[in-house]
C-alpha cells in the first residue's frame, strides 16, 4: 500500500520517519461564517477561504493555489469529496480482498495486513470505507485488548458506501452513502471494508465530504447523548433553557459538537479552554462564555444546574462537586483512575453519571437503532446548514505510519476539533 503525501505539514514536532505521511491541516472557519449557513460544497467557491486556523502550518510554495484552496476548505468542491467505488448487489459474491491495518496486542504494534472480504451478517450493512477517524478511545483500546487475543483493525468512525446488506436489514441498499461509528467490539474502520450493524447507521450528510463527515458520529453521538439522554435537556428546543452548562473541554472533538448542540437547543454553554485559539474556537461553535481551565477554582459554588466533563474526571472532579448546583447534573465521558468522594453530591441530591456512546452497541440494548436515529438527525442538521464540521487535519493512505503519525499528534494534547483519514 502507498501513502499518498499532501502538500500541508505537520504542525508541531516533525516524524522521525521518512515515510511518514504529511498532514492536511485544514479549518472550518469559513463554513462557520453565518453567511456559510446554508452553502453546500458546489457553492463555496475556494476563494472564501480565510486561511489556516491559528498554530497551523500554511501550505507550501510548491502547492498548486487551487488544490491548496481545496485542500483547506472543508466545503469546497475538489477530488476530497467523495472517494467510493461502485456499488454491488445484496446477492453479489464477495471475492475482492480487503486491506486494514490492525493493532496487534501480543507485538504491541499496528501491523498492516489483508483478508477477504467479510460477508454481511443478519444485521449487518457491508461499507466500503472512503474515510474514517481518530478518537483517544483507539489509544486507549490498545492497552484494553488482551495480549493472547488476535490482531484487530480499531477505528470508529467512518463514512463509506454499502457494498451489501444482510437478509433482515431495511432501509439500506448497495450505493448508499452511509457514515457510523460502530462498536467497540467489532473491527473497525482502519481498513477498506468494514461490517456494522445496520442499526447504528445512518445515511452521510449531502453537504459534507467524506472526511468531515468521517470525523462526526463517535463525537456527535457522545455529544446528544450526554445532553439529552444524561443531562436531561431538551433536544433541539425553541427558547432557552434554565439550567446552565458548564463544559469542560470546549474544544476537543466531542466538545465541538456539543457545543453547537447547545446553542441550537437553547442552552447557554459555558466552555473551558486554556489557549487564545481553543478559546476562539469554542466561541465560534456556541459557547456563551469562554473561560480558562485555571479559572474554575475561582468560580461561586453551586454556579452551574449540569456539567459535561469532557476532559480528566480525576482533575476535576471535586471542582464540580462543589460547582453543581442542588439536584444538579454531571456528566463525563472520562475514566476514572482515583477514588473519589460522594458526600458532597450526597449533601446536594446531585447526581454523577457516564456517558459511555459503546454502551448501546456493545450491550446490545433495546434500543441501540436509537443511534441511528440520532445520527440522521445530524445529517439533517448538517444538510440545513445548523451544524458545521469539526475536522482540522486530514492523513491520507491507510498505512502503519499514518496512523501512528496521527496518534503522535493527538498525543501532543494540542489537537483542535477532528482528525480524519482518507483512504
Amino acid at each position: 500500500m502507498v501513502t499518498r503525501s499532501i502538500s500541508i505539514m505537520l504542525s508541531g514536532p516533525s516524524v522521525a520517519d521518512a515515510r511518514a505521511p504529511r498532514c492536511q491541516t485544514t479549518t472550518a472557519r469559513a463554513a462557520l461564517q453565518p453567511s456559510m449557513a446554508t452553502a453546500t460544497r458546489r457553492r463555496c467557491p475556494a476563494a472564501r477561504v480565510s486561511g489556516t486556523f491559528p498554530g497551523c502550518d500554511r501550505a507550501r510554495p510548491s502547492t498548486p493555489p487551487d488544490r491548496a484552496l481545496r485542500s483547506l476548505h472543508p466545503l469546497a468542491s475538489g477530488p476530497l469529496r467523495r472517494r467510493t467505488g461502485s456499488a454491488r448487489s445484496r446477492e453479489g459474491t464477495m471475492t475482492e480482498t480487503m486491506q486494514a491495518v490492525v493493532w496487534n496486542p501480543a507485538a504491541r504494534a499496528y501491523e498492516a495486513t489483508s483478508a477477504p472480504v467479510p460477508e454481511p451478517g443478519p444485521e449487518d450493512i457491508l461499507v466500503r470505507v472512503a474515510a474514517a477517524a481518530l478518537n483517544p478511545v483507539d489509544g486507549k483500546m490498545q492497552g484494553r485488548i488482551p495480549a493472547d487475543a488476535p490482531p484487530r483493525a480499531l477505528g470508529y468512525d467512518a463514512c463509506g458506501e454499502v457494498l451489501a446488506v444482510g437478509a433482515a436489514v431495511g432501509g439500506f441498499a448497495p450505493g448508499d452513502r452511509v457514515w457510523y461509528a460502530g462498536a467497540a467490539d467489532r473491527p473497525g474502520s482502519f481498513a477498506t471494508h468494514q461490517l456494522v450493524d445496520h442499526r447504528l447507521v445512518a445515511r452521510a450528510p449531502d453537504g459534507l465530504e467524506d472526511a468531515d463527515a468521517a470525523a462526526i458520529p463517535l463525537t456527535a453521538i457522545t455529544a446528544w447523548e450526554a445532553l439529552f439522554d444524561r443531562l436531561g435537556y431538551a433536544p433541539l428546543a425553541e427558547g432557552g433553557q434554565s439550567e446552565r452548562l458548564l463544559l469542560i473541554n470546549g474544544a476537543g472533538g466531542v466538545g465541538s459538537v456539543a457545543l453547537q448542540l447547545a446553542k441550537l437547543s437553547g442552552i447557554a454553554a459555558t466552555a473551558t479552554a486554556s489557549r487564545a485559539e481553543t478559546r476562539d474556537w469554542c466561541a465560534r461553535m456556541g459557547a456563551a462564555e469562554v473561560i480558562d481551565h485555571a479559572a474554575l477554582p475561582d468560580l461561586g459554588d453551586a454556579s452551574f444546574g449540569r456539567i459535561l466533563c469532557a476532559h480528566d474526571t480525576d482533575r476535576y472532579f471535586d471542582t464540580m462537586a462543589r460547582l453543581v448546583a442542588p439536584q444538579g447534573r454531571i456528566v463525563s465521558i472520562v475514566g476514572t483512575q482515583e477514588k473519589h468522594d460522594l458526600a458532597p453530591l450526597f449533601q446536594k441530591s446531585a447526581s454523577f453519571g457516564w456517558e459511555f456512546m459503546f454502551t448501546r452497541p456493545v450491550q446490545r440494548t433495546p434500543d441501540m437503532a436509537r443511534q441511528g436515529e440520532i445520527l440522521a438527525t445530524v445529517a439533517r442538521l448538517f444538510d440545513e446548514g445548523r451544524l458545521h464540521p469539526t475536522r482540522t487535519a486530514t492523513f491520507e493512505g491507510l498505512t502503519v505510519e499514518t496512523i501512528e503519525a496521527a496518534q503522535a499528534r493527538l498525543a501532543e494534547g494540542r489537537q483542535i476539533g477532528k482528525i480524519a483519514f482518507l483512504w
